[in-house]
């Protein structure tokens, strides 16, 4: 009997040395792509040539602008993951500013949490940028390790999914189809409880995280040395959200916003509570994500409202 346990304890440990090194080499062989596919960055490896309007923000800017053309010519570009950080999305613009047109609209979201959520500790946050962005932008990454994280994803869902016969889609993960919120009036009205405690949860404290702060001003300040022409914006969120935060939260975070658009003299476009959007569930997918129809709604309403600012656009 301990022969056999023996044997197959052995068996076991040989088992798991295969199926990493079988990992390890098809992440290798795809050199990443299936993992950056899976977190949506391996959209940075194409880069368009020339970018006219460049996105940045959370998932929520990732909704509210669904498309890849601006004005029927030019080209948009949405630099976005869940629960992005203002400090990433420096990083981002620093990594491709380059392909941006003269005098670009540079579209920065601020959501609910941007200015008071530091991820830059989190790992599983930061591994996402590992394969493209540089250490410096990495604080959360020791430095030990980041060259161990370009090598290898800490998973083994390449090598399973490889064994039930799936394949990553490659491919740019840009304008993006979502379909209409399907939930009831009361799912909702729970659902903006929830989504709002999990907001909340991500707030230490309502205070402008100091990284968050300097990143975001670095990068305003770069747009308009470069001649670029930088904008604020909260997405439109239904008022079952809006109700679930303490109106005092609220209060400070649009404050809060205003500040950046003061200091530097650009322009906050705030929809979170904009009437046209506050109950048209048909513009969502939950309670504070735009469906495509909402983006399209959204996007005509926002271009429009820009050119107050910058006619030209």
């Amino acid at each position: 009997m301990k022969r056999f346990l023996s044997r197959f304890l052995l068996l076991a440990l040989l088992t798991a040395l295969l199926l990493m090194c079988l990992s390890f080499g098809y992440l290798q062989l795809l050199n990443t792509d299936y993992q950056r596919s899976l977190e949506s960055t391996l959209q940075y490896k194409y880069l368009p040539e020339t970018i006219d309007v460049g996105c940045f923000g959370s998932s929520h800017i990732g909704n509210g602008f669904q498309t890849l053309v601006y004005h029927g010519e030019g080209t948009m570009f949405n630099y976005n993951l869940p629960f992005q950080i203002p400090s990433m999305d420096a990083a981002l613009y620093d990594y491709s500013k380059d392909r941006f047109s003269d005098h670009a609209i540079i579209v920065i979201d601020l959501s609910c949490f941007s200015l008071y959520y530091d991820s830059t500790s989190d790992m599983d946050s930061m591994k996402r940028y590992v394969t493209f962005l540089p250490l410096r932008d990495l604080p959360g990454v020791p430095a030990k390790l980041f060259k161990l994280f370009r090598i290898i994803d800490f998973s083994f869902d390449p090598f399973f999914t490889a064994l039930e016969g799936k394949t990553a889609e490659l491919g740019v993960t840009q304008g993006t189809t979502t379909t209409t919120s399907r939930f009831s009036d009361a799912e909702l009205r729970e659902m903006g409880v929830s989504r709002a405690k999990t907001f909340l949860s991500y707030v230490p404290s309502q205070s402008v995280n100091k990284r968050t702060d300097q990143a975001l001003r670095d990068m305003l300040e770069d747009c308009l040395k470069c001649g670029y022409r930088p904008v604020l914006v909260t997405t439109p969120y239904l008022s079952v959200l809006n109700d679930a935060f303490p109106k005092e939260f609220l209060t400070q975070f649009h404050a809060d916003c205003q500040v950046y658009a003061d200091d530097f003299g650009i322009p906050y476009l705030d929809y979170s509570q904009d009437a046209r959007f506050a109950t048209a569930t048909d513009y969502f997918v939950d309670t504070d994500h735009l469906s495509t129809e909402g983006s399209e709604v959204f996007m005509q309403i926002f271009f429009e409202d820009l050119k107050a600012y910058y006619p030209e656009n």
